[in-house]
């Protein structure tokens, strides 16, 4: 594997503290292909950006991750190079180790997907318990709505196949996209694996991060989205 065939898409919203960080990280591992998705930021994350050889790619107003994320993967599946993208959270809370381990694992193997979870192996001592409850009832939720036998539902560090970035591709503009991507791997029967990642959590990343609040309606934008599948035909 070539890693100028290995694209990163990093969603980024108001990242202007973190962003030159992750991106000088990757280059310095040799990827080459970063598409960042400036998703409508209010600072200066745009212009920080712009001082590096990256892709950069604006949204006008912030329309939420999974908008960006389907802007970012639409833009590497129609480049002729890209062969496996993979989805990098901007907070620099991923680890490039997991990610080449996951890569590892994706062209070794016959799987569509590699996902990542922090809930297998070691388990992480900086995550904290309120966010851990949360994120594994949100899991069990996940689990339960669309059948899909995972660890960790919320877990924004992927690695898919360009032939299957279309099917992975997220249509939910705002952070149910998550859930909808656990439906996409369920409805195109995708082959998965999960894969074990640390999280590095920082003041900053667990500034940025989601209330209970956030969960529970996430929860019930989630049914929503099943019960519009009951009522319309989604072959």
């Amino acid at each position: 594997m070539m890693k100028k065939h290995v694209f990163f898409i990093i969603p980024a919203f108001n990242e202007e503290r973190v962003i030159g960080k992750v991106i000088e990280s990757l280059l310095q591992r040799g990827y080459k292909q970063i598409i960042v998705v400036n998703d409508g930021s209010s600072d200066r994350t745009a212009e920080i950006v712009k001082n590096y050889p990256v892709t950069l790619l604006n949204h006008i107003i912030n329309r939420g991750q999974g908008a960006a994320l389907h802007t970012g993967i639409l833009a590497a599946s129609s480049d002729s190079e890209c062969e496996y993208i993979v989805t990098f959270d901007a907070d620099g809370q991923h680890q490039l180790a997991d990610v080449e381990g996951m890569l590892q694992v994706l062209t070794s193997s016959d799987y569509d997907v590699v996902l990542g979870s922090r809930f297998l192996g070691k388990e992480n001592q900086t995550l904290p318990l309120q966010r851990k409850i949360m994120l594994k009832t949100a899991t069990l939720f996940l689990r339960f709505i669309y059948g899909l036998n995972i660890t960790d539902a919320h877990n924004g560090l992927r690695v898919f196949r360009k032939a299957i970035g279309l099917q992975m591709c997220p249509t939910i503009d705002n952070m149910v996209h998550a859930s909808e991507i656990v439906y996409l791997i369920k409805k195109h029967r995708l082959r998965y694996i999960e894969y074990p990642v640390e999280i590095l959590y920082s003041d900053y990343s667990l500034q940025k991060g989601q209330r209970t609040s956030y969960f529970i309606k996430l929860g019930v934008s989630t049914i929503f989205h099943k019960l519009a599948l009951l009522f319309f035909d989604e072959k």
